[in-house]
């Protein structure tokens, strides 16, 4: 029974549920926009659920092109969550460590320029230099040679996501 289970969409179908739940819980908060800090947890899950639903898209997605397509949209997403982490996570600590505007800009760089190389990768393949569908496993999935360009996102994203955990840390010790 499992071998004919078709695990695209099941994985798809997962990736569906983690992007609708973001979403409403983004429309749910809606309400109280003016509040800062749930401001902040907004700008985080529609990040979250654009990252999931265009996730959920690749996985049910027949062909090399399309997978690609998603992958480029995921992107819109998924460049912003360490910057709306860190964001939400200063706001709620209300600590010394505040970032102004022109901090919260300059942060803003590095997903910009992300998402600039992810959409004119054919052109410098700084993010994937090859991409090909893996057929060896229970369902078609994207595999690339990453780029020079995805490993600075990886090292930018998981140091906001450190920053973040350290930062929640020290207000949970010092409450």
């Amino acid at each position: 029974m499992l071998e004919n289970l078709n695990w695209g969409l099941l994985y798809g179908f997962f990736s569906f549920v983690a992007g609708i739940v973001s979403a409403g819980i983004a429309l749910y908060l809606a309400p109280h926009w003016k509040n800062k800090s749930v401001r902040g947890l907004i700008y985080l899950m529609v990040a979250v659920s654009i990252w999931s639903l265009s996730y959920g898209m690749e996985f049910v997605s027949p062909n090399l092109i399309l997978k690609l397509w998603w992958v480029r949209i995921e992107y819109l997403g998924a460049v912003w969550i360490g910057v709306f982490l860190l964001n939400f996570i200063l706001t709620i600590s209300e600590n010394k460590w505040q970032l102004n505007t022109t901090g919260y800009k300059l942060i803003g760089i590095i997903p910009l320029t992300i998402l600039i190389l992810v959409f004119t990768n054919p052109y410098h393949h700084m993010m994937w230099r090859f991409a090909w569908l893996e057929l060896s496993g229970k369902t078609p999935v994207l595999a690339y040679t990453r780029g020079v360009g995805f490993w600075m996102f990886v090292a930018f994203s998981y140091g906001l996501i450190l920053t973040s955990t350290l930062v929640l840390l020290h207000a949970l010790v010092t409450a």
